[in-house]
């Protein structure tokens, strides 16, 4: 059996290494991950291989290292299998900490990937229009360098944007998609409660070319919003809304 029909994992990269070494070791997956998504479905991102290959690895570096940003990477395969649960390198489990479990990240192959940025604080005082949540994230366009300040979020709706969403295409139709979103979906339902917020929204847009994607994304749970056009290419808005009280 291929490590590509093993069951998915997930794992969330931490943003901090025990060595320069470490870090270096997973910007180089990573790099490597994206820029075969690149290569082999441009049409799925507003970026682009010529674009991204040209970057250095400081670049690669930053980007596992932004702070409003949780990378997760959808794994298989390796001599230590990982927890199927996902792997949060912030947290300890009795004498063997997160990063423990991690370590083995590097041997296992990389097949997925998804980006969450956030929290914002939305007012949504216009209704279920997403144009003004989506420009929390778009006003920003160098977010790797944001720091975030500390924000009483008690009480708000707050966003969170998935972008970067990929899977490589010998590994497709195998659950690997499904649980990177779910795991970005569960990241955002406990990390918005503990910050005390009432609701959550999760945003992202796909091209009106990819209807697989679009069926996909209703099959997780997210609804069509809003229709928009984005360097001359058409893309639907798409929202999952989480109601945080009624988890309660």
């Amino acid at each position: 059996m291929s490590s590509s029909h093993l069951p998915p994992e997930v794992i969330l990269l931490p943003k901090a290494f025990s060595t320069p070494a470490d870090l270096d070791d997973i910007a180089n997956h990573y790099k490597n991950l994206r820029l075969q998504g690149l290569l082999s479905d441009p049409n799925s991102f507003s970026s682009t291989f010529e674009r991204e290959s040209q970057f250095t690895l400081d670049i690669w570096r930053s980007r596992i290292q932004n702070p409003v940003a949780k990378t997760f990477v959808s794994v298989v395969g390796g001599d230590d299998k990982i927890s199927s649960k996902t792997i949060r390198p912030d947290t300890t489990e009795g004498d063997h900490s997160a990063d423990k479990g991690f370590q083995n990240a590097p041997q296992t192959e990389w097949v997925g990937t998804v980006t969450l940025l956030g929290p914002e604080m939305c007012s949504r005082q216009d209704g279920d229009a997403i144009s003004q949540t989506w420009d929390l994230f778009t006003k920003a366009k160098d977010v790797s360098h944001q720091v975030q300040q500390p924000r009483d979020y008690s009480g708000a709706h707050v966003v969170y944007l998935i972008a970067g969403m990929f899977v490589l295409p010998h590994a497709r139709r195998k659950g690997h998609g499904q649980q990177l979103v779910e795991a970005a979906v569960g990241h955002v339902r406990d990390e918005a409660k503990s910050l005390g917020a009432w609701n959550a929204s999760i945003i992202l847009q796909t091209s009106q070319a990819a209807t697989s994607a679009r069926l996909f994304y209703e099959q997780v749970g997210f609804e069509a919003r809003e229709e928009s056009v984005m360097d001359s290419s058409p893309y639907t808005a798409m929202v999952l809304d989480v109601d945080l009280r009624m988890d309660e």
